[in-house]
């Protein structure tokens, strides 16, 4: 929603773009609160803020809802230069990759400046908080040519050996990233549907003509296919290649440099990560009596209007049928398994091909 100006809600920064997140795939409410957490312990440069509410609407009680930040160019949340089609040389960019763009443009609803397909790994990628008036042409084309050479030095084994794609991303960033999206076990990191690429998936970058480089984030999108302790082993995104499943980390790890250094990245922030069960605990304590009455608001049935029940949401995390408690339970166990998987496969001679 959009506020009439700018205001600081609940004590976050001032801004008019919030959101209101049902979170009704998720049956603890919290998994997109929790990977929050867990980025603020890596290096992401921003990372979403948000604060649980009971929502009303003219009165009439509407359940449990994550009032939160919305990513977008500003001051407070992604600090990059605004778009500038004066000076498009200064301006700064947020894109997103998602597999579903592929979809909408072959039935031609993206704009002819909308967005464009990766020429070397045929990664889609959307402007965002831009209109027709404010890209143009020139913009478009430059943006374009940095994704197309920072692919075509990756794909170029020798260039990634001598670390030539360091000019042109931030690679801290790019590391801590994908430890996020792997520590929750995010399908959704790449998986095939509606073909095979990554969904909800965040770049930014500030003033390619300055030497800006390119950012991995802000994290988006958790609330479901993540932390399942059925799916504790074995990495979702970083060693996807080939049969159209072209992906950065797999090129970027042909770099000794680049491994050891996810190795110590890792190692610099795990000990950390596992502190989230208690953070977990916290904040299942906070929510549980409004969970409780979220729970209790009428579902569809027999063509009747209300929500849609969580057991008809598609099933992903595999606690739809258990209680509060339970999942809540169920989702640490799949943290702290993960952990345990990803700390022994980083740490051997083999990562990251184990």
């Amino acid at each position: 929603f959009k506020l009439v100006e700018k205001a600081s809600v609940l004590g976050m920064p001032k801004h008019k773009r919030w959101i209101l997140l049902a979170n009704f795939k998720d049956r603890t409410l919290m998994r997109n609160d929790v990977t929050f957490w867990l980025a603020r312990h890596t290096s992401q440069d921003y990372v979403i803020s948000g604060q649980f509410v009971e929502l009303e609407v003219n009165g009439k009680y509407r359940g449990n809802y994550y009032l939160c930040e919305q990513g977008k160019i500003g001051k407070h949340r992604i600090d990059i230069n605004a778009p500038d089609p004066d000076n498009p040389g200064i301006s700064g960019f947020l894109l997103e990759s998602d597999a579903y763009f592929i979809e909408e443009r072959n039935k031609g609803l993206v704009s002819e400046y909308g967005g464009f397909i990766s020429s070397y790994l045929g990664v889609p990628y959307a402007f965002k908080q831009l209109d027709e008036e404010t890209i143009t042409k020139e913009t478009f084309e430059k943006v374009r040519k940095y994704i197309n050479d920072f692919e075509a030095c990756i794909k170029n084994e020798s260039r990634v050996k001598k670390h030539e794609y360091e000019k042109y991303l931030d690679v801290d960033q790019c590391i801590d990233y994908a430890i996020i999206q792997e520590l929750t076990g995010n399908l959704d990191f790449y998986n095939s549907y509606p073909v095979n690429g990554t969904h909800s998936m965040y770049f930014h970058f500030d003033s390619i003509d300055y030497g800006g480089k390119l950012v991995f984030g802000h994290l988006w999108d958790f609330d479901y296919m993540t932390y399942d302790p059925n799916r504790a082993n074995g990495w979702v995104g970083i060693t996807k290649h080939g049969s159209n499943q072209e992906f950065y980390y797999y090129y970027l790890f042909k770099d000794y440099r680049f491994t050891n250094r996810f190795r110590e990245r890792w190692n610099l922030m795990k000990n950390k990560f596992l502190e989230a069960t208690e953070y977990i605990d916290q904040t299942a304590n906070l929510i549980r009596l409004s969970e409780r009455c979220n729970a209790t608001l009428p579902v569809k049935s027999n063509g009747q209007k209300g929500w849609i029940p969580i057991q008809h949401s598609g099933g992903h995390n595999n606690d739809e049928n258990m209680s509060f408690q339970d999942a809540v339970n169920s989702m640490k166990k799949g943290l702290v398994d993960r952990w345990n998987w990803m700390d022994k496969a980083i740490n051997s001679s083999s990562f990251p091909n184990n």
